[in-house]
This record gives structure tokens, sequence and C-alpha cells, in this order.
């Protein structure tokens, strides 16, 4: 009975480590996806070349290091990072307002992008428990 038992632990530990060395390998990926590295510490993401392809086609600015995770209903998109939420936070609202016109709407706050006529109407960084989130809402 107890051999069973270790087999099916021993088994339910192979497939978990199966399932973070897939997820890994995906990670990897989109990081070699990621394009025009810029030496200020954000990377401009084009969201027409999402994997899903449901973005709109503009170019965002995330913190470095984000990495894609989806898009929902084509009007927001999901980054995920290893870093810390507070540094999270602290970036995302340095980019936001050192490169988009900060437009008071009500109670909200728009961040709007001039050049490329694209305005993030909200964000949030979910904490996870290995991997925090960064969500972008936009029109």
């Amino acid at each position: 009975m107890k051999k069973k038992v270790l087999i099916i632990i021993i088994f339910i530990l192979l497939v978990i480590m199966g399932v973070l060395l897939i997820k890994i390998f995906k990670i990897n990926n989109e990081i070699e996806r990621l394009k025009l590295y810029n030496t200020t510490g954000y990377y401009e993401y084009d969201l027409g070349n999402a994997p899903d392809g449901n973005a709109k086609n503009t170019l965002i600015k995330i913190p470095a290091d984000l990495i894609y995770v989806e898009t929902c209903c084509a009007y927001g998109t999901t980054f995920a990072s290893f870093k810390d939420v507070d540094v999270l936070k602290e970036e995302v609202e340095e980019i936001l307002n050192t490169y988009y016109k900060k437009i008071k709407e009500d109670d909200k706050t728009i961040y709007f992008d001039e050049e490329n006529n694209f305005a993030i109407t909200d964000y949030s960084i979910t904490e996870g428990s290995i991997v925090n989130y960064v969500t972008y809402g936009y029109e």
C-alpha cells in the first residue's frame, strides 16, 4: 500500500515539474519576442504581434522583463514578471508619468500616448504565488 502511495506522489511531482518546465520554456520564448529594448528601463511591446493576435495594433511602453501572458477582449493585456509587486508598481507608474500625457476625467486618470494615438485607461498589479501580473486596459 505504501508503495502505491509513493508511486502516486512521485508521479504527481513529475507532472508538476513538467508543467513548470513548459511554463519556463514559454517564458524564455516570450522574452525573445520582446522588441525594441530601450536602455531607459522599458520595452516597447507591439500589441499587434501578441501571440493570440487579438490586441490592438500599437506599441505600449512596459517595464523591462515583463512577459506577455494574454489579451482579453482586445482592450486589455496582461504581462507577468518575477519582480516584487512594489517594484512593478513603481516602474509602471514611472513609465506612465514619464512617457504618457496624464489626463484626468472625473475620478479617472487616462494616460495618453500622442505619438501612437493610444490611451491606457487603467492598469492593475496582481500578486501571484510565483509570478506577479500587470494588466493594462486601453482604447
